[in-house]
């Protein structure tokens, strides 16, 4: 009996060399695990009110680097086979544009900060509720709140600000409590011109300027 798949494999490993240059074959393990690395810390930075800056741009130099490496690689694989050159992994190609695309999206629809806040919004919650016991409540102690860390928290009569640390990129942002929402003269106290975004019931974020 004749084995038609196992010669046709055998031709093809055959017409392999061994030391295949690595511009013939598709993008390797380790390139893919420094992209997802750099997704993963991009996606991160996203999670704050406003952006960890440093976070996201030393993540986006790393995926620019990343994106440039991928076009030479994928440039030259092209002629390698144009030109008849045994080439493989094609289809590895498409794992980092994929990852791309996908974390572009999930930034547009604000996932990454709406994740992580669900996970800390009954923490914020209880600290919120015990800082309205008292009038003008301020602490200024960095604690860990959630999943955050928050550089100071203070109240002004029903409504809690919670500014958090490495949030801002031009000045303070962080989360507050306002069950009437963002009335005028509301965080004036220690915010500049804060602007308030709502995320669900009574909380919102804010950014401001120093």
């Amino acid at each position: 009996m004749i084995s038609v798949g196992n010669d046709a494999e055998a031709d093809v490993s055959s017409a392999m060399p061994e030391n295949m240059p690595l511009w013939w074959r598709g993008p390797g393990g380790w390139f893919h695990l420094l992209v997802a690395v750099a997704v993963v810390a991009w996606l991160w930075s996203w999670s704050v009110p406003g952006t960890q800056f440093l976070v996201m741009i030393s993540s986006s130099l790393v995926l620019a680097v990343g994106v440039g490496l991928w076009g030479i690689h994928f440039v030259a694989f092209v002629v390698a086979r144009r030109r008849g050159r045994p080439t493989s992994g094609a289809p590895r190609f498409l794992l980092a544009p994929v990852a791309g695309t996908i974390a572009l999206a999930l930034v547009a629809a604000n996932v990454p900060l709406d994740a992580r806040w669900s996970l800390s919004r009954s923490a914020f919650r209880d600290v919120a509720e015990d800082a309205l016991q008292d009038d003008d409540y301020l602490s200024t102690d960095d604690r860990r709140i959630g999943l955050y860390t928050v550089d100071d928290v203070y109240s002004q009569g029903e409504v809690v600000i919670f500014s958090i640390r490495a949030g801002g990129f031009i000045g303070p942002a962080g989360f507050a409590y306002l069950p009437k929402g963002p009335l005028p003269g509301v965080g004036d106290a220690r915010l500049n011109q804060p602007r308030f975004t709502h995320i669900g019931g009574p909380w919102y974020t804010f950014t401001a300027h120093f």
